[in-house]
């Protein structure tokens, strides 16, 4: 297993910038469990979020996977998240991830997918839409 860097881990999660304007995520590793994860409180400098720093917590682990061991699963959990917060940080958790997955198999001069540049108002807007879609009969 890839040794882990929560402290790093965090800075790249909270490298979100928009223009206008600059946003990022605030927090710090406040516990550890060495290279099998990390936790930390968490939120957003940018008051569109609705979620201050600290008002919620992220929790990262890594396990060995695969016949050989040779594979690691992510698992990360993020709590306190109220009402449409949810649905904001799993698009937001669910693209993150998908571009760490790509950068970890992405062969020189790659690039990961493009982080979405719509703020999240606009984003809660296009999930409410989706849902009210889904939801109607």
């Amino acid at each position: 297993m890839a040794s882990f860097d929560g402290e790093a881990a965090l800075r790249a999660a909270a490298s979100v910038s928009r223009s206008p304007p600059a946003s990022s995520a605030k927090g710090s590793t406040s516990s550890s469990t060495g290279p099998s994860g990390w936790s930390s409180p968490w939120g957003w400098t940018d008051p569109g979020f609705g979620l201050e720093p600290g008002t919620s917590r992220v929790q990262v682990t890594l396990a060995r996977v695969g016949e050989d061991g040779q594979q690691t699963r992510l698992r990360l959990i993020h709590t306190g998240l109220a009402g449409d917060l949810g649905l904001l940080h799993d698009d937001g958790w669910t693209r993150f991830l998908a571009r760490l997955a790509r950068l970890a198999s992405v062969t020189v001069g790659g690039e990961p997918p493009a982080y979405p540049a719509e703020q999240p108002a606009g984003r809660l807007i296009t999930f409410r839409g989706q849902r009210a879609r889904k939801d109607s009969p």
